[in-house]
């Protein structure tokens, strides 16, 4: 074998290199790169800049359950819901608003930790329901939970979901979309979700027939779905702009290795409501800190989570999946983007037939080319 020259060789494996970190480093931009803020002039689409002036309202102090500053910013938000509820009736939407949801869970609970076991609970969550155009009972649900731990701002766990939350049914008041959807902005999530028990105990609770969960464990950055519990729900978000998606994370959940935990686990495991858990998760060293602050992350992480969160309901919400047969299994999913851009989904049976063709094939085919080869090698002896 001729090798090259010095030179020439150094020259080559200078210019592979320079390709490999020149793609590596697009691929990266590509793959954590953040939409925009959207001004609030802006009034058809989502803003983040509008929601972000809401939480710069109630996210400057750690506001935990049954705290006065817990008060205040539950205070503030009634408000803001009461508002969406008059600016639906100026509409002639039908809009449902209970601020004094006073309905009591005593069971066991699923917090984990030190938070699993027999507990009783007075819920204080504020809830909003907006009437699709088919006027059926039927619900999506979107939670996200307004409460901190005590020493921590709690802006991205939980305060961008709220405002999330909030703006996106600030849209479908004046953009209306086929399906119901309830705003369920909980309290008392850091001391075992009990603001989720608390709301599996309200009466509209038995409509909901999926639900989009909105969390962090960070601060900034994208917002993932690392959990969901069909695959349908997948394919609705893959309609999203800015993906950020990724089947692995589900995983390590499952096996423990994050001990984190979010309402998902009562709504999908306890009461076998099929949704989505999306989370920010960058900067895990802030989670439950004081530096999970407003000079910690920007309207940028606001405006991907308020995308991808408006489009998956304007997806799910426009189906028939909220009319399926409750009793139907659900499908796991394998999903994953492709630098931020692209969403793939298919069904883990397909997965997994096609690890089982690929173990097949492989070995075929390597053992076809060595028969051939021994064929040749034979025909030349001779």
């Amino acid at each position: 074998m001729r090798l090259l020259p010095n030179k020439t060789a150094l020259i080559v494996y200078s210019f592979l290199i320079l390709v490999y970190t020149a793609t590596l480093t697009i691929v990266l931009h590509l793959r954590e790169s953040l939409p925009d803020a959207v001004p609030e002039n802006e009034e058809s689409e989502f803003s983040a800049l509008r929601a972000w002036k809401q939480l710069e309202q109630f996210s400057n102090e750690p506001h935990p359950f049954n705290s006065e500053t817990n008060l205040k910013a539950r205070e503030y938000l009634s408000g803001v819901l009461l508002e969406l509820s008059e600016k639906g009736k100026a509409l002639n939407r039908k809009i449902e608003l209970d601020l004094h949801e006073n309905t009591t869970y005593t069971g066991f609970s699923l917090g984990g930790g030190p938070y699993t076991g027999w507990r009783y609970f007075e819920s204080t969550n504020l809830l909003l329901r907006i009437e699709g155009t088919k006027k059926r009972r039927e619900a999506l649900l979107l939670s996200a939970h307004f409460d901190t731990v005590p020493f921590s701002h709690g802006v991205t766990d939980n305060g961008i979901g709220v405002v999330v939350a909030l703006e996106v049914a600030r849209i479908l008041i004046e953009k209306p979309i086929a399906d119901t959807v309830i705003l369920n902005l909980n309290n008392c999530e850091e001391t075992g979700l009990l603001g989720s028990e608390g709301f599996m105990a309200h009466p509209w609770a038995k409509d909901v027939r999926a639900f989009i969960n909105l969390e962090g464990a960070g601060a900034g950055g994208k917002s993932m779905v690392f959990r969901s519990s069909d695959l349908p729900l997948n394919q609705f978000y893959s309609h999203s702009p800015f993906p950020h998606t990724s089947v692995i994370a589900n995983d390590v959940f499952k096996l423990g290795l994050i001990k984190s935990s979010t309402d998902f686990q009562i709504y999908a495991y306890k009461h076998n409501i099929p949704g989505l858990d999306i989370a920010f998760y960058k900067r895990r060293s802030h989670y439950h800190t004081l530096l999970d602050n407003l000079n910690t992350t920007s309207p940028r992480s606001v405006q991907q989570m308020g995308d991808v969160t408006l489009a998956t309901t304007r997806s799910l919400a426009n189906s028939e999946y909220l009319y399926r047969d409750p009793t139907q299994p659900t499908q796991l999913a394998i999903h994953y983007d492709i630098v931020g851009k692209i969403t793939v989904v298919h069904s883990f049976k397909w997965y997994i037939g096609l690890n089982v063709f690929i173990l097949i094939y492989i070995p075929l085919f390597y053992y076809r080319g060595y028969r051939s080869m021994k064929r040749q090698n034979t025909g030349k002896s001779h």
